[in-house]
């Protein structure tokens, strides 16, 4: 899987496991990564069926706190037309996001945050926690690309076990349709976040010294 993390004095989204059998070789490899890191905490945004098939290897590392914060999508592959909706279904309506947003601010440290492929689930909470640390639009689009040309090869394994799928690596039109969408339903991620009862300016205020 691809990872989001929040370190030191700046996002970044970095593409590191791609592979189960590179996961499997690494556990004790990503943990002595993470602790170079100052990663703390393990954000997992994937359903309970998804870590039942392939647990984080981080899960049981010592020093890390493991939190499950599942998002709608279930790592299925929406059709590309699709994209846009199936990331608003991320956000609408269930408090999962916020719940992802907040378990990241609150974090005492560094925090990594991943689900399966890393562009999708991931993909949308690093657009909003660059959206709320002021990030512009643009830049927004670039990181979410950024992570196309480390997905090749997982997609091309995914396209031979699944012959006849379609398969959809990021492209800046479909970030760029969410992010239109989500205007237009909620306005800003801070209005969002105070529709779902959180208070946005605290957890902003929070993840500032993470993210700038």
């Amino acid at each position: 899987f691809e990872l989001g993390i929040v370190v030191g004095g700046a996002y970044q989204l970095v593409a590191r496991e791609r592979s189960v059998s590179t996961r499997r070789r690494s556990v004790r490899e990503m943990g002595a990564g993470s602790a170079c890191l100052g990663i703390t905490t393990v954000v997992d945004l994937r359903s309970k069926e998804e870590i039942e098939r392939k647990p984080d290897p981080l899960a049981q590392e010592p020093g890390i706190r493991y939190l499950h914060c599942p998002l709608a999508g279930d790592g299925r592959v929406p059709a590309p037309d699709e994209v846009p909706l199936s990331y608003m279904e991320m956000a609408d309506g269930t408090g999962q996001m916020a719940g992802a947003l907040q378990a990241i601010a609150e974090a005492p440290q560094a925090v990594l945050f991943h689900c399966t492929a890393g562009k999708d689930r991931t993909g949308v909470v690093a657009a909003l926690l660059l959206w709320l640390a002021g990030v512009s639009e643009e830049d927004i689009l670039a990181d979410y690309i950024v992570s196309g040309p480390y997905l090749q090869q997982m997609l091309r394994a995914y396209c031979e076990a699944h012959p006849g799928a379609v398969v959809c690596p990021p492209q800046s039109a479909y970030m760029s349709s969410f992010l239109r969408l989500f205007a237009q339903r909620y306005g800003t991620p801070w209005r969002y976040l105070e529709m779902l009862g959180v208070d946005a300016g605290k957890l902003a205020e929070k993840l500032r010294p993470k993210e700038l």
